[in-house]
Formats: structure tokens, sequence, C-alpha cells
């Protein structure tokens, strides 16, 4: 963690050095657009670039009246992570356990949102507060493979469990951030906030029980088809670090 600040705050020192650009409020309240990318952590901005929610925001305004030390910013933001694994992973194998899980869960996280933000502006500093409003499909569909235990002792027959979780949320985020502009183009920062949910959550497992009929010299496929659980309800919480961003404005 040590060596990745080092190397970002290197990188942020480049980039200020290179630039050598006025970066007063004058200037960078010029820019109409901003696009930035939001990471969960340092960690996700070195090794896994794919998780990034992409922002994009363009300067509003109401009436005549322009503000001195504020701009209003109309925001939407993206994000979609995705696993699909081709090949079984011998790392999850459990000796000790009857039931082996092979492969972790293929996965689906897709989330959207619009909002609005209102950023105050003192010197290269902004501080900023909004709220946005989203909407999250989630899915993960997971393969428990393993041996049937009778008495003590392995049999011939093998089940299959078959997990799907499906859920749909929509809700409300009030956020609140701070950035720092190193050129009248270039910022970093981070944002924090709340987020009230409603979700709607559906629990699916199909078991595939194959047996080995010694009389017939086949094996014989039975599925079971488990009663599927919905869940659904409201949830509140703070969301710690939400976003660390590198934007561009122009």
């Amino acid at each position: 963690m040590k060596n990745y600040v080092l190397t970002i705050f290197a990188l942020l020192l480049a980039i200020q050095l290179i630039a050598q650009t006025d970066t007063s409020i004058s200037e960078i309240r010029k820019n109409e657009y901003q696009v930035e990318l939001g990471f969960r952590s340092i960690n996700s901005i070195v090794n896994n670039t794919t998780s990034a929610t992409i922002l994009f925001k363009k300067k509003y305004q109401t009436g005549n009246l322009v503000e001195v030390n504020s701009v209003k910013y109309l925001r939407a933001y993206f994000s979609f992570n995705t696993q699909i694994n081709f090949t079984e992973d011998p790392t999850r194998l459990k000796e000790d356990s009857t039931y082996i899980a092979f492969h972790p869960a293929d996965i689906i996280d897709l989330t959207f949102g619009l909002g609005i933000e209102k950023q105050f502006q003192n010197k290269n500093f902004v501080h900023y507060l909004g709220s946005d409003i989203f909407g999250q499909f989630f899915k993960s569909d997971d393969d428990f493979p393993g041996n049937i235990s009778i008495g003590g002792i392995i049999s011939n027959s093998t089940i299959t469990t078959d997990r799907t979780v499906r859920s749909t949320n929509v809700g409300l985020n009030p956020f609140f951030g701070i950035k720092y502009y190193i050129s009248k183009q270039f910022c970093v920062g981070i944002e924090s906030g709340f987020r009230l949910t409603y979700f709607n959550t559906k629990f699916q497992e199909i078991r595939i029980i194959t047996e080995y009929d010694q009389n017939l010299g086949i094996n014989i496929t039975v599925l079971e088809e488990l009663e599927p659980v919905t869940s659904n309800g409201i949830k509140f919480n703070f969301l710690g670090v939400r976003f660390i961003t590198i934007g561009y404005s122009f």
C-alpha cells in the first residue's frame, strides 16, 4: 500500500510540473463538461481498473443569475462488472468437505444513476454535495458439484447444486466529496455518501442428482428444483469511500 501511495504521489507531482497551467477558479469555471473515473480503493486503480465507474457531468444553470463561488452540474454514472468462468478453478478444492466447489460464481453487476451536484470552489480545491437516483441489477450463478456420502462411504452418485441469486435495487444516494485541480483540466478527489435502497432479491436452487444404476449399467439424472425464495425491503447504509476519482474537464 505504501508503494501505491508513493507511486500516485509521484505521478501527480509529475503532472503538476508538466502542466504549469494557471489553475485559477475563473479558468476552471469555463469548462462545460467533466468526465471522471471512480474507483473504490487505491488497490482497484492498480490491479482492477475494469471495476471503474464512469461519471459524466454537464454544467447546469437556471435563470440569468450566476453564482460567484459555486457551480451546478447534472451528472450520470455507469458501472458494469462481470465475471464469466470458462475453466475449473482447482484452488477452491476442499478435501475435507462433502460438497466441493470447483469455480467461483458467474457474476453480472450493472448500475446506472442520474443526479445533480453543486460544487463550491476555493482556489484549486473544490468541495461538493448532491444526490443521485440509481438502479442496479445483480446476478450470481454458482455451481457446487460433489460426491454423495452415505454412512461415511463415498458412493458412485454425485450431486450438483446450481444456485442463482438475482437482485434488483433502486434508491437514493446523497453524496459529498472534495477534489483538487492539478491544472484547469485535471483533478483528483474522493467521494463518500449514504444509500437508501429498495431491494428485491430472488434465490433459486436446483439440485442435479446423478446416480449409477447397476442393473441398467447407465447413469440416471434427476432434477430437484427447490421452491424459489423472494425477499424485499428497504435498507440504509453509509458508503465509506464511494469513489476515488480521477477527472478531466473541458
